[in-house]
């Protein structure tokens, strides 16, 4: 299963900040990792400064999400200021919410950014209709979504549940090719959920792209968040995700999915010759008794995502 999204930030008092007054997610933890660990997990170029990396653990429902704040080595990349849906390091949180109205209403009283004019809601045409969004941006440009579902589309988990942002539904990546990627998430234990065509002005304005038409493919374990695949079919030229990023580049996300079977699926992918960002499987000692076993890796775009398993 998935068990959280980490993503990297420049100032982690002022994102923990942001996450609990903005979106009333609740600090449920945080941890270090020294150099020593940080190196081979993260994959520290050679003769790059030794970096520990101070980490907080945010809660929101029975979600979480981490974020990471590189304390010896400045972040190299930003987010760049014309980023857009299509360019494929576009990654954004989708944020379940009560009422959308009540929503807005809340991040009207901070200095939210945001990326859509305003909340939109796809139309009777289309296989999502009724589904209602907003895109807007957290301190560091990390794209974030708030979603609301009518009746007929809300997964019975969200019901009955209180407050107005109740939890994070899946993460959405942009991709080049659905087949691709859907082959890729699937050897880490995913199955497609559904797929839809989305297209339109309400699109073409919640993305913030001109003309917009994509595929929108949602991956699923049997519990917990999923992955959704953003592939736009119009227009097709987003940009590739740099083939030097690393981790500490605000850019940067994380997927975190739990698995019983981290060797063997470590020899899978090599096999497979799947990218890896970690220099070897990396012991991580918690507070109290909790260690794990974890590597990253890229999929096919690019886009990071941790394997991890306690034993």
């Amino acid at each position: 299963m998935i068990s959280r999204v980490a993503l990297t930030v420049k100032d982690l008092a002022r994102s923990i900040g942001f996450y609990e007054k903005v979106l009333n997610f609740k600090r449920i933890g945080n941890y270090t990792l020294e150099p020593s660990i940080v190196d081979p997990l993260f994959g520290v170029p050679e003769g790059a400064k030794p970096s520990s990396v101070v980490i907080a653990v945010l809660s929101l429902g029975q979600e979480s999400i981490e974020l990471l704040e590189f304390q010896n080595s400045a972040s190299s990349e930003e987010i760049p200021t014309d980023s857009a849906s299509n360019d494929l390091w576009f990654q954004h949180l989708a944020i379940v919410v009560a009422d959308m109205d009540t929503a807005i209403e809340h991040l009207a009283m901070f200095e939210v950014e945001p990326i859509s004019p305003a909340p939109q809601t796809l139309p009777g045409y289309l296989e999502a209709a009724g589904i209602t969004a907003f895109y807007f941006k957290d301190p560091d440009g990390h794209a974030l979504e708030l979603i609301h579902f009518p009746k007929d589309k809300i997964d019975p988990k969200w019901k009955n549940k209180s407050g107005v942002f109740l939890g994070i539904d899946h993460t959405a990546i942009a991709i080049d090719d659905t087949a691709h990627s859907q082959s890729f998430y699937e050897k880490l234990g995913m199955n497609r959920d559904s797929q839809t065509e989305n297209y339109g002005p309400e699109q073409e304005k919640l993305n913030q792209v001109k003309d917009a038409k994509l595929l929108v493919t949602a991956m699923k374990f049997e519990k917990g968040p999923g992955i959704e695949f953003l592939e736009f079919e119009n227009p097709d030229n987003g940009r590739a995700y740099p083939a030097d990023a690393r981790p500490n580049d605000l850019f940067h996300w994380h997927t975190v999915i739990e698995t019983e079977n981290l060797p063997e699926l470590r020899d899978k992918l090599s096999q497979e010759k799947v990218r890896f960002i970690s220099k070897t499987t990396t012991r991580i000692e918690l507070d109290g008794p909790d260690t794990y076993y974890a590597f990253l890796v890229r999929d096919p775009d690019g886009h990071a995502v941790m394997l991890r398993s306690k034993s």
